[in-house]
């Protein structure tokens, strides 16, 4: 992610020099001659009035929405929230997914081919989900094992998170006794998934991030410049 990041926030600084620094001097010019200025002329002209005069009250609103997702995200209910959108997530749910379901795998495999018991690897699996309703699923999971049920039947409660594959994988292992084996395999799959999932957004991401550059410029030059050319050629004609 760092390139589209990196080229956004490019965008936006050249978006923002172009609005308050070019913009301004553009639309005097266009007040001077009189002439009728067309929607998106106006449309940037206000835009442009609006991030001089307010520059400073929407930083701080922008550092006060960032403060506050930080506070509801740090409480129970607001962790717990925020990650369920993070699974629901158009494209990037589907990546969260298998990064949960991979992470899942891997850390539960290696701790019981260690030879930690299922519980305790369990419990210490659900710390490294990075994700709170993984790690609810996760708890419930140990707790219906402490209780004699397997754990695939807590992982097939929750397709959502752990597709039916993952589940019928787990039951598998669970009868062999080689749930580590399994796991691992289920591992391998996903984080070849989540390889390519990441290698195709990224390469998705990269002309979009361009475009959107070139619409953003495109956009302000052209506001700026129809008004000039309709003056030019009215003054042609005359």
């Amino acid at each position: 992610m760092t390139y589209p990041v990196i080229v956004f926030v490019f965008a936006v600084g050249v978006a923002y020099f172009l609005l308050t620094g070019i913009v301004p001097q553009f639309a005097q010019i266009l007040t001077d001659l009189g002439s009728e200025l067309p929607l998106l002329t106006r449309f940037l002209i206000a835009v442009s009035d609006l991030l001089r005069a307010a520059t400073l009250p929407l930083l701080l609103l922008a550092l006060a929405l960032f403060f506050a997702y930080r506070w509801y995200y740090g409480t129970p209910q607001g962790r717990r929230v925020i990650d369920r959108l993070k699974l629901r997530l158009p494209v990037f749910g589907d990546l969260n997914r298998k990064t949960a379901v991979a992470r899942f795998s891997r850390t539960l495999a290696l701790l019981l081919s260690s030879g930690v018991n299922i519980v305790e690897a369990l419990d210490i699996t659900k710390g490294t989900a990075g994700n709170r309703v993984v790690e609810e699923i996760v708890e419930a999971a140990k707790l219906k094992i402490q209780q004699g049920d397997p754990l695939n039947l807590t992982l097939a409660q929750h397709p959502f998170v752990f597709p039916p594959m993952v589940s019928s994988m787990v039951a598998i292992g669970e009868e062999t006794g080689a749930l580590d084996t399994l796991l691992s395999k289920i591992a391998d799959f996903y984080e070849r998934e989540v390889d390519e999932a990441v290698a195709s957004l990224t390469a998705a991401i990269e002309p979009l991030m361009i475009i959107f550059l070139g619409v953003i410029v495109g956009m302000i030059v052209a506001g700026m410049f129809l008004p000039l050319f309709k003056i030019i050629g009215t003054l042609s004609v005359q």
